[in-house]
């Protein structure tokens, strides 16, 4: 008889999470714990894991908790046992856990059960950067400790929201008054009254009072939590200070039987929809939408339209008008253009005000669609395998199927046309440029992907439209494409505002800055048509002017956000390598050239924004974070980043 052979302790580990699916399960000597939500569904047998997993069990403090926190609060010790080892036991061998990944914010599932997931949390500090932890064996300006920390921020969150467990989130009260200012001025918020939540503020700044309403105290972190740029700069500190707060509300309204259905939470849950949405959490985001739902059902609410399958797609329409802030969460814009009566969102009627919402984003889904299919039959593993007549057949095929699905998109929310820009504050007014942001984007990421790989193939966009038909043979790699394809980049730059006369006027302009950063398309799209191939020295130099005049105008915002920083490197990036390129036009510029004068960053991918429909782990978007490990020079290489590739 044949030995019965043992599964070892590394196969074992290698299962997925039973919760979320996670295929890379580490079971360590002291973490039997999926790093992906932290719950412990692979119990590790085998020596000191084990004995961890036991002492975590038996380590619940005597806390008298309602019945529905029960699960909530099971989670919550064990995420605390494991936060108090990885911060407070350094010594201790963590050499293979990376911190940063772990998942430590709380929601409740479809049957009522807590489950620790979705965004890096304020317990996930990571041991080289304790931004807002103390250093081990020393204390804060209160004498508070890394583990002192940890025990009062969860005790704040088991209870009922004791205000000293919170106040240390707080900024100070002055800065939150402007800050709330600042917000409500520019942001249209239809769900929450301004009123209400600075009552609730003001209940959190008092002294007097030792516990405040979950709800209220909710409403107010997130509201401070949102605004990324503004608590950095009102508070002196990183973003990490406004992501600790983020979790602290996250992790308050998770619990949603505890709340009280109200608009104020509906907001707040919408709030977070959106947010798990744009980074690419997209069970998260529809587990939140679900529990908005169902609160808003109970109060006469309805924040569905029946049995559509985008159910979370379409509901977006309600987060533009709850906050109104691009991706970066930098700039906020004003009110949606459709929202004539101040009051109309309060029954929300979806028909009356966002008659077209249902085809604005159908078309959504059918660029990212698009674009996935893109990326995977160019730059995949089905990709490699196609020969050049086949990729050439299927650039042609989406070039057709962009055209349909653009055409179907409703006139106003089209990008404009030359004649439109040539009154650009007029064009502003109405709100095309802003209503358009996401669809514009995705259509641009379509096309920038079909143009890298047609080039080579002859499929070049024609003078008058920007997704034309394929070029003849005779025409593939001569400089006539080229030509075309810098006069579509010129075009895409014109359209967006960003023309040589001018550009001094709009350095006021908030949409300006919006269009900067809501479109990193515009430096991947620049930068790509320069490095591949200039056709002459005179086109290479008008290139150059109309990037140093970006260039120019960047530099003249005195007060840039995280995202148009980022944007401004980039461009500036692009002006330095533009310049070293017209300096020797004839000079093959190599792939090892290229990554010393401009290295490849995550935000020249087009992929800035929270793709609808994008899942994670699918092959596009493996293949955008392989990026970095292919290393800067042959991913260059592979995208022909060289003159006369």
């Amino acid at each position: 008889m044949a030995p019965v052979r043992r599964v070892t302790n590394e196969r074992e580990s290698r299962r997925s999470c039973d919760h979320c699916r996670h295929k890379k399960i580490k079971c360590g000597r002291t973490l039997p714990a999926c790093l992906q939500c932290l719950t412990y569904n692979i119990q590790c047998t085998y020596g000191e894991g084990r004995k961890d997993f036991e002492a975590l069990q038996s380590s619940t403090p005597a806390t008298s908790a309602a019945s529905g926190d029960s699960a909530l609060i099971s989670k919550l010790n064990r995420l605390e046992f494991l936060m108090e080892k990885i911060i407070c036991e350094p010594d201790e061998d963590y050499s293979s856990v990376n911190t940063n990944s772990f998942r430590a914010t709380l929601i409740e599932d479809q049957y009522g059960q807590g489950h620790l997931i979705g965004e890096p949390s304020v317990m996930a500090v990571s041991l080289q950067t304790q931004q807002f932890l103390p250093e081990e064996h020393s204390t804060g300006e209160n004498g508070e400790t890394p583990k002192t920390v940890i025990q009062g921020f969860f005790a704040g969150i088991k209870t009922s929201c004791p205000l000293e467990h919170i106040r240390p989130l707080l900024p100070a009260k002055e800065d939150a008054h402007r800050y709330l200012d600042q917000f409500f001025s520019t942001t249209c918020w239809p769900l929450m009254d301004k009123e209400e939540l600075l009552a609730a503020m003001e209940e959190l700044y008092d002294e007097t009072m030792a516990h405040v309403a979950r709800e209220k105290i909710c409403a107010f972190l997130l509201v401070m939590g949102f605004g990324f740029d503004g608590i950095s700069r009102l508070q002196g500190r990183t973003a990490t200070w406004s992501t600790k707060i983020y979790n602290a509300a996250f992790s308050l309204l998770s619990n949603t039987t505890t709340l009280p259905s109200n608009r104020l939470c509906i907001a707040a849950l919408l709030l977070m929809s959106f947010q798990f949405q744009s980074s690419g959490n997209f069970t998260q985001s529809y587990s939140l939408m679900g529990n908005a739902t169902r609160m808003a059902q109970g109060i006469g609410l309805h924040l569905d339209v029946g049995d559509t399958p985008h159910r979370l797609e379409i509901n977006r329409c309600l987060f533009w008008c709850v906050y109104q802030q691009d991706t970066y969460q930098s700039v906020a814009m004003g009110r949606p253009p459709c929202l004539d009566d101040s009051d109309c969102m309060t029954e929300l009627p979806y028909q009356r005000v966002y008659s077209d919402s249902v085809v604005f984003f159908r078309c959504g889904i059918r660029l990212s669609r698009c674009l996935k299919k893109i990326y995977k039959n160019l730059y995949g593993v089905a990709g490699a395998r196609k020969s050049a007549i086949q990729k050439r057949t299927f650039i042609a095929q989406m070039q057709q199927e962009l055209d349909q699905v653009w055409f179907e998109v409703p006139s106003r929310y089209r990008p404009p046309t030359l004649a439109e820009k040539q009154n650009l504050d007029n064009l502003r007014s109405k709100g095309n440029i802003n209503a358009g942001a996401e669809l514009h984007s995705l259509y641009y990421n379509c096309l920038c992907m079909i143009y890298s790989e047609g080039v080579g193939f002859g499929s070049i966009p024609s003078a008058n439209n920007a997704a034309g038909s394929p070029s003849s043979a005779s025409d593939v790699n001569s400089s006539s494409n080229y030509d075309k394809c810098l006069d579509a980049a010129r075009k895409y730059l014109s359209l967006m505002g960003f023309l040589t006369s001018g550009i001094s006027s709009m350095a006021e302009s908030l949409s300006t800055l919006f269009l900067m950063i809501a479109y990193p398309m515009v430096p991947y799209f620049v930068i790509f048509m320069h490095l591949r191939a200039f056709p002459s020295e005179s086109t290479a130099a008008s290139d150059l002017q109309l990037l140093e005049s970006i260039d120019n105008f960047v530099k003249s915002l005195k007060d840039m956000s995280d995202g148009a920083r980022r944007l401004y490197s980039l461009i500036h990036q692009c002006v330095v390598a533009a310049r070293h390129y017209t300096s020797s036009v004839k000079e093959q510029v190599s792939a090892d050239r290229f990554s010393q004068i401009m290295p490849i960053t995550p935000y020249m991918s087009g992929y800035p924004m929270g793709v609808v429909g994008w899942e994670e782990g699918d092959a596009a978007s493996d293949y955008l974070f392989k990026r970095d490990q292919m290393g800067t020079a042959s991913f260059a290489s592979t995208f022909g980043f060289n003159s006369g590739a």
